[in-house]
């Protein structure tokens, strides 16, 4: 008598855009100074950068070198929690903490404070310090309440762009045609655009509310010139900023809800939630579980196809390509095997292999 067996393949590894990749996690366990990781950053030379609650920490793919503090030294990084990282050229690193931002000099390993006089007196928010840099390389940081300014690069000081309110900001980045986009605590989004001249000495020429949405709740840049946002009933829509089109994302009845990170890739999303880690296809609108029951706070896109997926709590996890030419399907692999002689196959419409057994 023949046995037929639907073959199929789970063991740490799946299929993500037609490719098979490996899962592997990186912990304290492994040299990382904390395993809840609030923002990822793989720089020019492809040093993996992961700022967590309590350290900035270098990964170069075997060991961890972890920058923390020192009260007794200046040229050490301000804060122990890491909120965002930005390359301004390279060997030169722009890192934001919850208690000033830091200018780092990757050659000598020092690092130049700013605003830390802020977080000692006027600062108490969480996150309250954000950096980003327009096309340039100019980088722009934002303060909770202290507006929005530019460093100079002469006089090695930031300088106050003069935006008008206390802006409560939550987000910061830059479009294609570098205006500068504000995402505010009060779920509004605005746009600076500047005055055409001096890139030097940044001027503002008006600034503009984006009233396609209210109620914003999460803001992320695709470099398409596309800002992706999910509102407060949790429904996803899509700006073209050169079109001026705005996009409802249909997800039918799925709730995955708030998105905390995204990586634009090309025919595919990664979205990080607190609930996992989800696949979006743009074009079909389907939307897969990854990661299920893992509480995603950032994400990033490295080189050699790797994914990286920081969490909450359980570290880093690493989504790599395969790198297996051939596989083994054994009684170890798919008990159903057991040790019966596989005597045919056949492969129908559906691309399903189908083993014969004795």
């Amino acid at each position: 008598m023949k046995n037929v067996f639907l073959v199929f393949f789970i063991l740490c590894s799946f299929s993500l855009a037609a490719k098979d990749y490996d899962i592997s996690n990186l912990t304290n366990n492994d040299g990382l100074s904390n395993s809840s990781i609030n923002t990822i950053f793989q720089d020019s030379d492809g040093i993996l950068w992961l700022g967590t609650w309590d350290g900035l920490n270098a990964y170069n793919g075997r060991e961890f070198k972890v920058n923390k503090p020192d009260p007794g030294n200046a040229q050490t990084i301000s804060n122990n929690i890491i909120r965002e990282i930005v390359e301004e050229q390279k060997d030169v690193l722009w890192v934001a903490t919850d208690r000033g931002i830091n200018r780092l000099d990757k050659r000598k390993n020092t690092f130049e404070r700013f605003f830390v006089e802020a977080g000692d007196q006027r600062v108490s928010n969480e996150h309250s310090f954000l950096i980003t840099k327009n096309s340039s390389n100019k980088i722009f940081a934002s303060i909770y309440e202290r507006g929005v300014h530019y460093f100079d690069a002469r006089s090695r000081q930031f300088v106050n762009l003069n935006v008008a309110g206390n802006l409560r900001i939550k987000k910061i980045f830059f479009d294609l045609d570098d205006n500068l986009w504000l995402y505010t605590e009060e779920k509004t989004l605005l746009k600076i655009v500047f005055k055409k001249g001096d890139s030097k000495t940044p001027q503002i020429n008006l600034m503009v509310e984006f009233s396609h949405l209210k109620n914003i709740e999460s803001v992320f840049y695709h470099s398409n010139n596309e800002i992706w946002m999910q509102i407060s009933d949790e429904r996803i829509y899509s700006y073209k900023i050169s079109e001026g089109i705005l996009t409802e994302q249909t997800l039918g009845t799925s709730k995955i809800g708030m998105i905390r990170a995204i990586v634009f890739n090309e025919g595919y999303q990664l979205w990080g939630t607190a609930n996992g880690l989800y696949l979006f296809d743009p074009k079909s609108r389907q939307l897969e579980s990854l990661l299920p029951n893992i509480s995603v706070l950032s994400l990033c896109a490295g080189t050699q196809q790797i994914i990286w997926v920081g969490t909450d709590m359980q570290g880093v996890w690493q989504l790599s390509p395969s790198t297996e030419k051939i596989r083994s399907y054994t009684a170890s692999t798919i008990p159903s095997f057991a040790r019966n002689a596989v005597r045919t196959f056949f492969e129908d419409r559906n691309h399903t292999l189908w083993v014969g057994t004795k």
